[in-house]
């Protein structure tokens, strides 16, 4: 009996399903016929706190044509149209968040996104993420905690939350990972100075990250949104080395 047991736990233990992948609604945008290829580039695109797939996938006619875009719906229901990727409190005028919320949303978006590329058969070797504000925040846990899977991140007006410092990966691949950070000087929401000591940070620890700062308060500017657009169109030139 003991050398059955020792025969079948290593068979039971691989048996161990993963937890099912969390359903999120979202907006796709393939690529245009004539940039169609057999693996396809895929965009994911977060939006900010209290808004909704619909909100960034207004860029998507705009973007690269071999990219699929996809927008996901945050999770959480704040109201009518209105969603989030983790709880947010306001006390004494600050904002509060849990620390093991936003990293449980960053193994589930991470698993999602996993489904996604399955499901419309990308290459794998070319997965960009981004989004704004609190989409942004959550671009740059996925990817920095992801190197193996995300091959660049685009982080507008967002910032690098201090306690997800320790997620982020080890692997030699994190510094492969392209980063794009942009934020308004005037920024009311999220700091300025936060993102630009954010960003100081990823540089020192090997990640390749480009900053565009602007004279605005928090918002996508078109001066932002077209370097954004160049930068992934860059990105997308680029031999692959992932």
């Amino acid at each position: 009996m003991k050398y059955l047991l020792l025969v079948l736990l290593p068979i039971l233990f691989s048996c161990k399903s993963e937890a099912p992948v969390k359903e999120l609604e979202y907006q796709v945008r393939m690529p245009k016929n004539e940039h169609k290829a057999l693996k396809p580039p895929l965009l994911v695109l977060l939006h900010g706190l209290g808004s909704n797939e619909n909100d960034l996938f207004s860029f998507s006619e705009y973007l690269d044509p071999r990219l699929v875009v996809v927008c996901p719906r945050g999770p959480i229901t704040l109201q009518d149209d209105k969603y989030s990727w983790y709880n947010l409190k306001l006390e004494k005028d600050k904002f509060v968040y849990t620390a093991a919320e936003v990293e449980q949303s960053r193994i589930e978006i991470t698993q999602w996104i996993k489904s996604i590329a399955a499901k419309y058969d990308v290459d794998m070797t070319r997965i960009y993420i981004g989004g704004f504000s609190q989409g942004a925040i959550m671009s740059l846990n996925i990817g920095l905690g992801e190197p193996q899977l995300i091959k660049g991140v685009i982080a507008l007006s967002g910032l690098l939350l201090p306690e997800m410092k320790s997620h982020i990966s080890k692997s030699d691949k994190l510094k492969r990972l392209k980063v794009f950070m942009s934020h308004g000087r005037e920024d009311k929401a999220l700091a300025f100075s936060e993102a630009e000591a954010g960003a100081k940070y990823l540089k020192e620890i090997g990640v390749n990250v480009e900053t565009h700062w602007y004279d605005t308060n928090h918002t996508i500017s078109q001066d932002n949104f077209r370097d954004f657009m160049v930068w992934i169109g860059l990105q997308l030139e680029e031999k692959n080395t992932h």
